[in-house]
């Protein structure tokens, strides 16, 4: 399964985002993609390089969207017209969605 594509509600920046559940996750790589197997929902997704790293940074902490931007907005490079914010958030609904990633406890903020 592809990530989905589509209008989506935009994330509070403030909100740290977590993939606690990582070490769980079957992942496989062939060439530029990467293959996630999520055990919690049975099903298998296909990620391009920065959505696989930026899942692995979610795995060593929390992470808001703001930290992302600084993080990763670099490496979209002006790949497309979108704002790299509106890129990262859609990102994080994305990956909300399918089940990937949580808002971080209380605790880990």
């Amino acid at each position: 399964m592809t990530l989905p594509v589509g209008t989506l509600d935009q994330r509070d920046p403030l909100t740290r985002w977590s993939c606690p559940f990582y070490d769980t996750l079957l992942q496989e790589t062939w060439e530029d993609e990467h293959f996630v197997l999520n055990p919690r929902s049975g099903e298998t997704h296909v990620l391009n390089g920065l959505t696989a790293a930026i899942l692995s940074a979610l795995a060593e902490a929390p992470i808001s969207l703001d930290e992302l931007v600084e993080r990763f907005g670099p490496a979209l490079g002006g790949a497309t017209d979108e704002a790299p914010e509106q890129i990262l958030d859609t990102l994080l609904s994305q990956l909300d969605q399918l089940g990937l990633i949580d808002p971080a406890l209380h605790e880990d903020r």
